[in-house]
């Protein structure tokens, strides 16, 4: 597997390998994030979808890509304080002009658009990965606050009915991983 020197890298891992074994179980072997990969117990237990949306300030036409995921990894700021605002950060829109206009199906030119990452579907079991790494690669090494209960639902893209998804988007901290040093043995 080679020297994995992070906790969410090791996760990662040993997650791939029980897909790549279920997968194999069933006699087939397709890439891990593809749609035939995602009918396997561990998509059921940990799986989820992310939209990415792209929408027009124009003309009323939207771009949505939608993308399975096993984790949700948060950017984490040195002015990020809670779990619950590194949620907000990963929902924020970003507006796309002036060098990085988006071309638009719709109106066949480059425009101001506007970009929202967002859930379509939240798994049974939500893991997020905190990237507490700053540019230099160097750890940011401060407090963030999680509380017991998540309310995941702000996630959620617009139109999804957050009493629909798992448990209505709400989940109760189960487990905590903190990794330092500089080596799988720290």
């Amino acid at each position: 597997i080679g020297n994995q020197e992070d906790a969410h890298d090791f996760l990662r891992s040993l997650v791939d390998c029980m897909h790549q074994s279920c997968l194999v179980r069933k006699g087939k072997s397709p890439k891990l994030m593809s749609k035939e990969a995602q009918t396997t117990l561990l998509y059921a237990i940990f799986g989820g979808h992310t939209q990415s949306q792209i929408r027009c300030s124009r003309c009323p036409h939207a771009s949505n890509t939608y993308e399975a995921f096993l984790d949700l990894s948060l950017s984490i700021s040195h002015r990020t304080q809670s779990v619950s605002s590194a949620l907000r950060n990963f929902t924020k829109k970003e507006i796309l002009s002036a060098d990085n206009k988006w071309l638009c199906d719709g109106c066949k030119t480059r425009v101001q658009a506007s970009k929202r990452l967002s859930v379509r579907h939240l798994p049974n079991i939500l893991v997020l990965h905190l990237k507490r790494f700053n540019a230099f690669g160097g750890k940011i090494g401060g407090f963030i606050d999680f509380r017991q209960h998540l309310d995941a639902s702000s996630l959620l893209c617009d139109g999804v009915d957050a009493k629909r998804e798992q448990g209505g988007g709400r989940y109760s901290l189960y487990a905590v991983v903190c990794h330092s040093g500089m080596s799988t043995y720290s």
